[in-house]
Parts: C-alpha cells; sequence; structure tokens
C-alpha cells in the first residue's frame, strides 16, 4: 500500500465501509508511516469537529 491508497481506504475505514482485509493492509502501512499517521490523526480531528 502507499499513501494515496492509504487515503482513499482511510476514508472508507472512517466511514465504517472497509472490509476486514482492507484494514489489515490499512494498519500495516500506517504503523511504518508517519506522514500517514499524521493524516489519519488530523483527519479524526476534522470529523470529530463536522
Amino acid at each position: 500500500m502507499n499513501c494515496d491508497d492509504f487515503q482513499e481506504d482511510a476514508s472508507r475505514f472512517m466511514d465504517r465501509m472497509l472490509d476486514a482485509s482492507g484494514q489489515v493492509g490499512l494498519f500495516a502501512h500506517l504503523s511504518s508511516c508517519s506522514d500517514c499517521r499524521s493524516f489519519l490523526a488530523s483527519s479524526v480531528r476534522v470529523r470529530e469537529v463536522i
């Protein structure tokens, strides 16, 4: 998974529309990419405000 794929899957994950295999890939990438960890944290904060 690359960062672009992660961003697409992260959106589906937050919408509870990502299947189990997608979640595995998402969290595997998240564990090794600080940019995507920051992206996810920012996305969660934005959704909390909305």
